[in-house]
């Protein structure tokens, strides 16, 4: 695989296409109840996550870690009724991760005496940079001010590592 400005560039287009994609007005609308909310979100990866009102939809920013890994996600969602009732929506959208992938090796060798030398170990952080997808369920609770969603996150890093594995989460946010 090559790596370098050929791979760069295209990782920045198809980041630019994800969000001009997840902005687009496919189905119609709906608030979900709320204009802001922050809270934690637990799954294959934990961290913080905050949403706000942005036009039609919401902007979510997830700050979290997972195995090895530090990632900052944005995202662009939709929201649209769920099961006809007003404290369940569907929510669905895209959008782009930056992080690094913590790595560790271990190598040794021979010398001309054949004595071995080693396992020296070393670690450092690979960078990477993808793009995201999201569909949930959320359920916005009336007494309170908080807010229960369970997601699907697919996405694929288009610099270094890995790509095509599928996240999902359970959170909990507090709204106003």
């Amino acid at each position: 695989m090559k790596t370098g400005k050929l791979t760069t560039r295209k990782a920045v287009i198809c980041f630019f296409f994800m969000i001009i994609f997840a902005g687009m007005n496919v189905l119609s609308a709906q608030s979900a109840g709320y204009n802001s909310g922050l809270g934690l979100r637990f799954g294959s990866d934990v961290g913080i996550t905050g949403k706000t009102t942005v036009g039609k939809g919401y902007l979510e920013g997830i700050l979290g870690s997972g195995y090895r890994a530090f990632m900052i996600t944005g995202l662009y969602e939709r929201y649209i009724p769920a099961f006809h009732r007003d404290d369940f929506h569907w929510y669905f959208g895209g959008g782009g991760h930056v992080g690094f992938f913590d790595r560790w090796y271990a190598y040794g060798y021979y010398d001309r005496w054949g004595y071995y030398h080693g396992p020296y170990l070393y670690q450092y952080g690979d960078p990477t940079i993808g793009i995201d997808g999201i569909f949930g369920l959320e359920y916005k609770f009336q007494q309170i001010p908080f807010a229960a969603s369970f997601d699907l996150k697919p996405f694929i890093n288009l610099y270094r590592y890995d790509y095509g594995f599928m996240e999902g989460a359970l959170s909990f946010r507090y709204v106003w």
